[in-house]
């Protein structure tokens, strides 16, 4: 169903739970995954440069590749820079030209008016991106019966 899937990663918590959907989803389907990293270049003069230990989520995000790889999927990495607030951009363009039946991207679980003013490459890729855009919510799952045992609960 999904012959190539192109990841968003950027090595934080809700970007994980992408890795591991998107794992899945290549395993049951077959499909290759694209994971793209982009690297947001800040600029500005008052502030000066934000550091950000890139080296390090990179390193992050390499190993949770190569653990794909190890898996058993087909995988591989792509690495660019964008200005700050580009990284929507950067991933759908990497969609369009791998041909890409899905994006997958996690999502920092921001309300939808705190997106409008932090920014969102979820939110931006859904109106970006020329195919379906999976967003993998930061939410513990629940344990096996608990929305069953809530309903219950309810009900009474």
């Amino acid at each position: 169903m999904f012959g190539t899937i192109v990841l968003a990663v950027d090595g934080s918590p809700p970007s994980d739970k992408a890795v591991e959907y998107a794992g899945r989803l290549a395993k049951e389907s077959g499909g290759r995954i694209v994971a793209v990293h982009v690297k947001e270049i800040m600029a500005g003069r008052a502030a000066g440069p934000v550091h950000v230990n890139e080296e390090q989520i990179l390193e992050k995000v390499r190993g949770q590749v190569e653990k794909l790889i190890g898996d058993g999927v087909n995988a591989e990495l792509q690495v660019t820079s964008s200005m700050t607030g580009g990284p929507a951009h950067v991933i759908a363009d990497a969609a369009a030209n791998e041909s890409a039946d899905i994006i997958v991207t996690g999502t920092r679980g921001h309300t939808a008016l705190a997106g409008v003013f932090l920014g969102s490459v979820a939110q931006r890729l859904l109106h970006l991106a020329g195919c379906p855009v999976l967003v993998v919510p930061d939410v513990s799952e629940p344990e096996p019966g608990a929305a069953a045992s809530q309903d219950a609960t309810t009900a009474t």
